[in-house]
């Protein structure tokens, strides 16, 4: 592939990316135009993507940076929870704000919640 193809193919794949989160994603966003990308001694090509210890997914745009966004993202849920972020696992749950052993779940397709009993926290 030659050089100027590469650029355009890069260019693309950063607007793309761009668009991405602006449409997709909920969570916290950044852009490093000097990250490079080498994650813990691997060198990640263009639109691949690594999982950081505090849970942003990052994805290589050289030669025009990183791209970064939380993957605890929010969620839709009714003012009676809470999300729980779990960055151990990188992951959430949403219980009760009264009683955190109690999770919120969607229970049918009309967007409906309640709760149910579970052991969820340690």
């Amino acid at each position: 592939m030659d050089r100027n193809c590469l650029t355009l193919y890069s260019i693309k794949c950063s607007i793309f990316f761009v668009f991405s989160l602006l449409v997709c994603c909920q969570g916290e966003c950044f852009f490093d135009a000097k990250g490079t990308c080498k994650h813990n001694g691997q060198l990640y090509g263009i639109g691949e993507t690594w999982l950081r210890k505090d849970c942003y997914e990052c994805t290589c745009l050289s030669p025009f940076g990183v791209g970064c966004c939380d993957v605890l993202q929010p969620v839709d849920y009714p003012e009676w929870c809470e999300m729980i972020k779990k960055p151990d696992t990188c992951s959430t749950v949403i219980v009760m704000k009264t009683n955190h052993k109690i999770t919120c779940h969607e229970s049918n397709s009309h967007n409906r919640f309640s709760t149910q009993r579970r052991n969820i926290l340690k």
